[in-house]
């Protein structure tokens, strides 16, 4: 039972379709990005479907870029491209700024795709509350198959180890990282 319904609809049965049981649903089935973990409260998305310039953006190297691109995209047509430069050290990064949120959880989920030639991907949140900095990172290692964090001493340790990522074009997978700005963790 549904919302004290029949699961086959809300208010009756229906032969062709399903009813609509909430909102979430009914952002899902309309293209909403967000579809992987659809709980909390979203605050902002992009899809990429404009261009990256309401992100900052730190090329690094020769030959690095950011765009917008067409060759692959889990939701939509386009999605953002990072390619780093040609040197062992060159990366690249976006960063999206948004004002202080109330202290509660927050966090940010983030759908990517790898390449073979992946030496490590970091995930890193970090909110400011005007006297400390708060944050969390993640970092997947793909010659070691590991995803690690880092603690609260700067360390790093491993979450999972054996972790695989399909480095296709169209294997998108999807993290999500959350900060919990009352506990600290």
């Amino acid at each position: 039972m549904a919302h004290g319904q029949p699961d086959f609809g809300i208010y009756a049965a229906k032969k062709t379709v399903s009813g609509l049981a909430d909102l979430g649903e009914l952002a899902a089935r309309l293209g909403s990005i967000v579809t992987f973990d659809r709980r909390g409260d979203i605050v902002w998305f992009d899809d990429f479907e404009g261009e990256v310039d309401k992100w900052y953006q730190e090329p690094s190297g020769t030959d690095a870029a950011i765009v917008v691109s067409p060759d692959a995209a889990r939701n939509g047509s386009f999605s953002a491209k990072l390619t780093t430069g040609d040197e062992v050290n060159d990366f690249a990064t976006i960063i999206h700024y948004l004002p202080y949120p109330v202290t509660s959880r927050v966090g940010f989920e983030i759908s990517f795709n790898v390449e073979n030639d992946l030496s490590e991907l970091i995930f890193s949140q970090r909110l400011y509350d005007g006297s400390y900095e708060h944050y969390a990172r993640l970092r997947y290692l793909p010659a070691t198959d590991v995803l690690q964090y880092l603690d609260s001493e700067a360390e790093w340790q491993d979450l999972v180890t054996g972790l695989v990522l399909w480095a296709a074009t169209y294997a998108f997978h999807t993290v999500k990282l959350v900060i919990d700005l009352d506990t600290h963790k």
